[in-house]
């Protein structure tokens, strides 16, 4: 089950702005809607950010300050994963077998692409962070992290076009 505390939308000319909400979804939310259909020349890139503690970003620091995981989406949402449901998560993603592990991250990544690609600000930010932390998590779990507390400052980037990400560690 994945659950946050705060999501932060930031805006075109001004800081970010709290969007106060409370979101829980299951984990089982994942597989009820099938594959989506994308054309292809559909390419769209995004990245996904868990910034390291080098940081100067006051609510990053905030986020880590209280022990949560700070989950950047591209450049204009910011996420607080809650450290006791990033754990319930990460246990979830460890006990997938890889094929399902493989089909889940196309359909989260996929399904994200379609999202920031029809436009961010129309879309219910709980699905958008949802289908983005899944990705995240199951990426790192792919690029062979251990346990939550090991999730290192990285950059998830997603290739819509080959349906694929790679995991680019920061400094």
């Amino acid at each position: 089950m994945l659950a946050w505390t705060d999501i932060f939308l930031n805006g075109a000319s001004g800081p970010a702005a709290k969007i106060n909400r409370t979101a829980t979804t299951p984990a089982a939310h994942w597989g009820q809607s099938g594959w989506c259909e994308m054309r292809d020349d559909e390419s769209l890139t995004f990245t996904l950010t868990c910034p390291g503690e080098q940081t100067t970003d006051a609510q990053v620091l905030d986020i880590q300050a209280r022990g949560n995981l700070p989950l950047m989406i591209g450049d204009d949402v910011l996420a607080e994963i809650k450290y006791e449901d990033l754990v319930e998560s990460w246990e979830t993603a460890v006990s997938l077998p890889a094929a399902e592990l493989d089909a889940m991250t196309a359909l989260a990544g996929q399904r994200l692409s379609l999202i920031l690609e029809n436009n961010l600000e129309t879309e219910d930010l709980t699905d958008v962070v949802s289908d983005a932390a899944v990705l995240f998590l199951l990426a790192m779990r792919r690029f062979g992290v251990s346990e939550p507390h090991r999730i290192p400052a990285c950059t998830v980037k997603w290739n819509g076009q080959e349906a694929i990400e790679s995991v680019q560690m920061l400094a």
